[in-house]
């Protein structure tokens, strides 16, 4: 197959080879006429002639300038990358219709789904990928950054692009929650490339984080590369980059961080001190240690200094020295890695995830709640539902900082997300739910095995589903969670699959 190089040459070189031949046909033919003639020539015939010739010309060069657009249209004139977790390469042509959409990991695959963007205009392509990178959780308030890239031969093309790509991309965000996008063209070089390559990274990635490590010599390329662009944007307001390689908009999100407060009332607690009996000698900052982003707090009280390196996410003191001002001898810590904590509560827990998402309890519903461990860290995991989203928090349990927050749209929710909740009476509870499956299938609850109850959401209505085992069947109950009505049963055993769904026939009283 030829390339697009060997296709112009042989359309140049068929026009090189057609056109002088048609027109020094039709000069001669022009110069007969014009000599004197020993027998009358037939003007009518020869017009005839070089009408047909002119028309053959006409016909030839309109194939041929089909045949260069053509060529144009399908040849790749600028790549687009974005960056956020997911990567995605967009190869547009000088028209700026996406040509192809490649999907540059597993998020990236994701995200695109079943979209199908080939000759869809760039703008439109960008838009819908942003919506899609939306709606999965891959940018919200929680990591709100995200990295356009554009590469391209025409350099003034180049910037055009990547301000209005960034410009639209911003708006789109701005609509939702603040966004920050940060931006730039790719310096070609075969060693960014390889850095690239080994890492598993887009060449855009590896640019940003060359920036960053040339700025500070304590970065080193390995441990940036891992972090997500909300992460490395963190890190760039700390070591700001020439900015006219690398354009800033907006700032990117702390919101999956305890914070400064969280963070030096937890340094205190740890040697027995309240904030107001101490006296910060360096402002606490946000920074990336040993492959984590970590509070860095340091504060005086009388004659010791106390500093401290706090994990930004989970809140674990990661690190601690103490030193008496006179001799700066050191002063050996506790042998407690730190005194007891009080539990902050499942009350406490699920106020502030409720006032991290936004939404009042009054126009949510609590689906579950659960005190949790998971590598010495305990959390309470909370998931509650209000008209229009799902969401998924998880709590730190002493310190109260957000460990995990998700949002999702619910596909059976009714409404939006500014409407009332959808339901109006109490709910039952999952302790009646239990009672009523159990009580129609016969059973009472110490004669069953892995019993368990979740609130949930069908077709708009709020339902329980109850799940148990007996003599080797499997049952799952759908109850409504407000008039206590069985909606669905579904029985399982080794045998054969037995389906009631919406039974109308059911007697019960509840």
């Amino acid at each position: 197959m030829m390339s697009d190089k060997e296709l112009e040459k042989k359309v140049d070189d068929l026009f090189a080879k057609l056109t002088p031949d048609y027109a020094e046909s039709m000069l001669k033919d022009i110069d007969t006429v014009q000599k004197p003639a020993g027998k009358k020539r037939n003007l009518k015939n020869l017009w005839l002639r070089v009408g047909s010739i002119a028309a053959v010309f006409v016909l030839v060069t309109v194939g041929i300038v089909a045949a260069v657009n053509f060529t144009r249209y399908n040849k790749v004139d600028t790549t687009v990358t974005l960056d956020v977790n997911p990567s995605i390469e967009l190869r547009v042509n000088r028209y700026d219709r996406v040509l192809r959409v490649t999907p540059l990991n597993a998020d990236g695959e994701k995200v695109i789904g079943t979209m199908r963007l080939k000759n869809v205009d760039l703008d439109v392509a960008v838009n819908a990928l942003i919506g899609s990178m939306m709606k999965n959780g891959y940018l919200s308030e929680m990591s709100n950054s995200i990295l356009v890239t554009v590469d391209g031969s025409d350099a003034a093309r180049s910037s055009t692009l990547t301000e209005r790509i960034s410009s639209d991309i911003e708006a789109q965000l701005n609509a939702g929650f603040t966004g920050s996008v940060l931006s730039q063209t790719v310096q070609h070089d075969a060693a960014l490339q390889s850095l690239a390559d080994e890492h598993s990274i887009t060449v855009g990635k590896a640019q940003l984080i060359q920036a960053l490590v040339s700025r500070n010599p304590l970065y080193s390329f390995d441990a940036l590369s891992k972090l997500s662009i909300n992460e490395l944007n963190v890190l760039l307001a700390k070591e700001p980059v020439n900015t006219d390689a690398i354009h800033t908009s907006g700032s990117a999100s702390t919101s999956a961080y305890i914070g400064e407060e969280q963070a030096l009332s937890i340094a205190c607690l740890y040697v027995g001190l309240e904030p107001s009996e101490v006296t910060l000698t360096e402002a606490i900052e946000l920074e990336y240690e040993n492959g984590k982003m970590v509070y860095d707090v340091e504060f005086r009280k009388d004659d010791c200094k106390y500093e401290f390196d706090i994990d930004a996410v989970t809140g674990e003191i990661v690190s601690f020295g103490q030193k008496q001002k006179p001799s700066g001898e050191p002063v050996t810590p506790p042998v407690t890695p730190a005194p007891p904590v009080a539990d902050i509560g499942q009350e406490r827990a699920v106020a502030i995830a409720l006032s991290h998402a936004n939404v009042p309890q009054s126009e949510t519903v609590i689906r579950k709640i659960e005190k949790e461990s998971d590598n010495g860290v305990t959390y309470y995991e909370i998931e509650f539902i209000d008209s229009a989203f799902e969401y998924e928090y998880k709590v730190n349990a002493a310190t109260g900082a957000i460990i995990k927050a998700d949002k999702e749209r619910d596909d059976d929710a009714p409404g939006t997300h500014s409407e009332a909740p959808e339901h109006s009476a109490e709910l039952i509870g999952e302790a009646k739910a239990k009672e009523i499956a159990l009580r129609h299938a016969g059973f009472s609850a110490g004669a069953v095995k892995k019993l368990k109850c979740e609130l949930d959401r069908e077709k708009g209505k709020l339902v329980y589903e109850v799940e148990f085992e007996a003599n080797g069947i499997e049952y799952e109950y759908t109850v409504d969670a407000e008039t206590g009505e069985i909606v669905k049963i579904e029985k399982e055993d080794d045998r054969k699959d037995i389906d009631d769904d919406d039974d109308d026939d059911f007697d019960d009283d509840d």
